[in-house]
């Protein structure tokens, strides 16, 4: 009799525990899941309807194919920048990385100009402002130079890719139970999830995977699994038929796809398990396109404004979100506005260049994305191996621009993802209009020029190889000038990358 009593007691306690956050549980919490290097069709989930060609039938995504089955797949969704620095720093501010100054990996210019994005709001301050109760979290890759501090309620701190590869930095590695951190990145955020679940806290949670950056590392028996796997399309990655082990890092990077993937399926299980599904918004989405294998359908990869440099993975489940694809064009900058409408901001001013998504999230393709800038503008000018180039999306259409020939070409991004088809002699209006507006916003943010940052890195590189020769370091001798004549012969040489 006692213990039936005692029963109902702890049976009452629980549901006045979940009556109490179903009722504070009207403010939702938002799950970014943030990969690293993962190319637009480096999962199993095709990211254009009914398209077998924009999917990978390699690569084993089930739990993102679980959440796009559940909620939105963004079909022709952009990453901020073509690598990680300035996608990650746009991702925090919500301007384009043309506006904030901060376009390459190793930006000297900003350095040099201390462009440092003073005076701008992260994305984690602007949920504090809107509503002090959010507790935010970042985990993960960092790699946003302007902050090294990411200011987040809690954080891993300023990590970036060595962190993934090293459980304690250059001292010990993550265990092959654990690469790239998967699995230890996906409990410390469950963990956390259940904190505030327990205290009754709306939270914000950036889940910064290191995966699938290399180095690649799986687990060995997901390794295992892809050593003997086939699909369809694996010649496109010269695939050895006869003596799967001559292919080196495909099974490897193939494995940590897959166990990214499994890490995904740990969240989504335990905020099933944390009853907070229904109030919970998870965007799935990643920094940068692929990194050099294999972005077919598209052309090119990282480091690269060509579709398969910036074109990337993108899915969202949450409460009111409907269930399908939308085509709609979107932007990484476009998730600042969005979490600031989520999170009951007004509406930000015509410095931000993102809109909110949230009326797409309910109306798919019928949804108006009202954005500060209305096309998305790409400023990429880097001279480390592949084409210094600017581009502009408005609509199916896209212009990309050589920087250094200034040669351009218009595509329909829609109908020919791949862009094989330049149309610009069949479309020159519409080619002259894209430059006139893509030049104006250039010059309004007072985007970096390609010719002043050549001359900034070769000034620096000049003054390291004096001392160098000085202190007699033969090595970063050695290193440095090697950078310097490579960037003097990209400067002069003006069909380079064409």
């Amino acid at each position: 009799m006692k213990n039936t009593l005692f029963l109902k007691i702890i049976l009452l306690l629980i549901l006045s525990m979940q009556m109490t956050w179903a009722q504070k549980s009207k403010k939702p919490n938002i799950i970014v899941f943030y990969t690293d290097d993962q190319g637009w069709a480096d999962t199993s989930v095709p990211m254009i309807e009914g398209d077998e060609n924009s999917r990978s039938d390699f690569y084993e995504t089930p739990n993102l194919e679980r959440m796009a089955e559940q909620g939105l797949v963004f079909s022709q969704a952009y990453s901020a920048a073509p690598v990680c620095t300035p996608s990650r720093t746009s991702f925090q501010f919500g301007k384009s990385p043309a506006r904030l100054q901060n376009t390459t990996v190793y930006d000297i210019l900003a350095i040099t100009r201390n462009k440092r994005c003073q005076g701008e709001v992260t994305v984690h301050e602007m949920i504090k402002k809107n509503d002090p109760e959010y507790v935010t979290a970042h985990f993960g890759k960092w790699g946003c130079d302007v902050r090294r501090d990411p200011g987040y309620d809690v954080s891993d701190g300023n990590t970036n890719n060595i962190d993934g590869d090293w459980k304690v930095r250059n001292k010990e590695r993550y265990p092959d139970s654990d690469p790239k951190g998967i699995f230890s990145l996906t409990e410390r955020t469950n963990n956390f999830i259940s904190e505030r679940v327990e205290k009754g806290e709306p939270f914000y949670i950036q889940l910064s995977h290191y995966a699938a950056h290399v180095q690649n590392y799986a687990r060995p028996e997901t390794v295992a699994k892809y050593k003997e796997k086939r699909g369809k399309k694996s010649s496109s990655y010269d695939w050895d038929v006869e003596n799967p082990n001559r292919n080196g890092w495909m099974p490897n990077y193939a494995g940590m796809i897959d166990d990214l993937d499994a890490g995904l399926g740990l969240l989504l299980d335990h905020i099933e398990k944390m009853g907070i599904a229904d109030n919970t918004y998870v965007i799935f989405t990643s920094d940068n396109g692929g990194g050099f294998r294999g972005n077919a359908p598209l052309s090119g990869g990282k480091a690269s404004l060509w579709e398969g440099g910036i074109r990337v993975p993108t899915v969202v489940i949450g409460p009111g979100v409907t269930k399908g694809y939308c085509s709609t064009p979107v932007a990484s900058w476009d998730w600042y506005a969005t979490i600031n409408e989520l999170t009951g901001g007004a509406a930000l001013d015509q410095s931000y260049d993102g809109g909110s998504l949230v009326d797409a999230f309910k109306k798919g393709n019928k949804a108006d994305v009202k954005r500060g800038t209305q096309e998305i503008v790409f400023h990429y000018p880097w001279y480390g191996g592949t084409m210094p180039a600017s581009a502009i999306v408005d609509g199916k259409y896209k212009l990309l621009v050589n920087l250094q020939t200034y040669e351009g070409r218009l595509f329909d991004v829609v109908a020919d993802p791949g862009e094989k088809n330049d149309l610009s002699a069949a479309m020159p209006e519409k080619k002259k209009e894209l430059e006139k507006r893509l030049n104006d916003y250039l010059e309004e943010v007072d985007a970096e020029k390609i010719e002043d940052m050549f001359d900034v890195r070769l000034n620096e590189l000049a003054g390291k190889i004096e001392k160098h020769k000085e202190s007699g370091n033969e090595r970063m001798l050695k290193s440095d000038q090697h950078q310097y004549d490579h960037i003097t012969k990209a400067k002069d040489n003006k069909s380079w990358r064409k």
